[in-house]
């Protein structure tokens, strides 16, 4: 906020602004004080003559819970992108022992026509080590 102020014997300019961390004030670009008025406001002395006053808010604990913001959303974008990394098949990972490499391959396991090529047991044979009479 600015405001140009122009006094014959200087004086106070009150902002009905909560006081609050993080607010300063410039007077012609020099930093001045922000003090406390009437109870809950904020003010700046005021010399005498024409003055340029600004006031901003520059409150670090907005700067820092914006920064705790952004990391957790990096946090958690790199767990999103971890856990997908992970699901991939893999030997140790596969309940049928397989290595998918490829989509195609993945696509063919999952719909059961990846086995094709290996022998099937016939339905006379029995169990493993079962002779028939």
């Amino acid at each position: 906020m600015t405001a140009d102020v122009s006094t014959e014997r200087g004086g106070y300019l009150v902002l009905s602004e909560a006081q609050y961390p993080g607010w300063r004030a410039r007077i012609d670009g020099a930093i001045v004080p922000v003090q406390r008025v009437d109870v809950m406001f904020q003010g700046v002395a005021v010399p005498a003559g024409r003055h340029s006053v600004v006031f901003e808010f520059a409150s670090t604990t907005l700067r820092a819970g914006f920064a705790i913001s952004t990391l957790a959303l990096a946090f958690a974008l790199f767990l999103g992108v971890g856990s997908v990394h992970l699901s991939t098949f893999h030997p140790s990972r596969s309940s049928r022992g397989l290595t998918m490499r490829s989509g195609a391959r993945l696509r063919a396991a999952l719909s059961g026509r990846y086995d094709e090529a290996s022998p099937k047991p016939s339905a006379e044979a029995g169990p493993p080590g079962h002779t028939s009479a």
